[in-house]
């Protein structure tokens, strides 16, 4: 059975294809795996159109070969094979595709350079896929920890980690082992008397950089806070800018939990709407100003 026939096979059985993948549903709803897991409505919900898979809160878009690929940790072939295995079957060299696949030893592969890297993950992909965005994770003392890559398509998009073996100073696909810092650490480490904002996203932190900010953020949106280490902003003057959505209230409320006493400026931006699109619309002359006097408004008045 080729790809053609398996695509046939699928045909309107995406929503059982994710009870057999164990993709977590709650009523009628499927849980994206690959957001956060502390309890319901952490997760966003997985839309299914089709074949078309996508997930609003953490942006993962893609069909159910991408999805096994991205939960599995497998190569395109694999993925194939699985998924064939799911909807019975047999392969090429008619291997029964009922027939669990045999379990492979994961071997980790390692770059000497980013760009190496960045060329086997555009490689995975396919064709079409563009590198849209590079943004890195530092430690204190300015050493590479990793870099979330962002690609484009002209339709969709994807997220993908590289990380920096500190050992050997080369590059691998996947999240660091000894997990993240915080976006833009080193400046935060390096600013003790100033308040930090912490907004979602490495688009928005860069945009609050931008006019003056303290600004940062966590890898992977909700779901990377647990693989985040939050220590540096522990006893500092925390500002939580979340995004206009029950997501962005959620992933803050994630964040809120490893700090003491954080403070909260909502922003009048449209659902789903962030700092980002406020700056983008902004006349005045002084940003940072009028945020500011957002934030003592709200204080006066007891948001939280």
């Amino acid at each position: 059975m080729d790809k053609a026939a398996i695509d046939a096979a699928l045909d309107g059985r995406t929503p059982e294809l994710l009870d057999r993948l164990g993709v977590t549903r709650d009523g009628r709803r499927w849980l994206c795996p690959f957001c956060q897991t502390q309890g319901r409505h952490r997760h966003g919900d997985l839309s299914c159109r089709g074949a078309a898979i996508k997930c609003f809160k953490c942006g993962f878009k893609g069909d159910l070969y991408q999805l096994v690929m991205e939960m599995k940790s497998l190569g395109f072939a694999d993925a194939l094979a699985m998924i064939a295995g799911l909807v019975g079957g047999q392969v090429g060299d008619g291997t029964s595709l009922n027939a669990r696949p045999p379990r492979r030893r994961y071997e980790r592969r390692y770059y000497a350079t980013l760009e190496e890297a960045v060329q086997a993950v555009r490689g995975a992909l396919g064709a079409g896929w563009e590198c849209t965005r590079k943004d890195q994770y530092r430690w204190a003392d300015t050493r590479l920890c990793a870099m979330i890559t962002r690609w484009d398509n002209g339709q969709d998009k994807t997220y993908r980690p590289l990380s920096l073996d500190p050992r050997t100073n080369r590059w691998y696909r996947g999240k660091p082992d000894g997990g993240y810092p915080i976006y833009n650490l080193p400046m935060v480490a390096g600013s003790l008397e100033r308040t930090v904002f912490v907004v979602e996203g490495e688009k928005v932190a860069e945009a609050g950089k931008e006019i003056g900010l303290l600004t940062t953020t966590t890898a992977h949106g909700a779901h990377g806070i647990k693989l985040t280490d939050m220590s540096p902003l522990r006893n500092r003057n925390v500002v939580l800018c979340p995004d206009n959505d029950e997501p962005g209230e959620q992933y803050m409320l994630s964040v809120a939990a490893h700090l003491e006493r954080p403070t909260w400026l909502r922003l009048p931006v449209g659902e789903g709407e962030d700092l980002h699109d406020w700056l983008a619309r902004f006349s005045g002359t002084d940003p940072v100003a009028r945020l500011r006097a957002m934030w003592r408004e709200q204080q006066r008045r007891g948001y939280s």
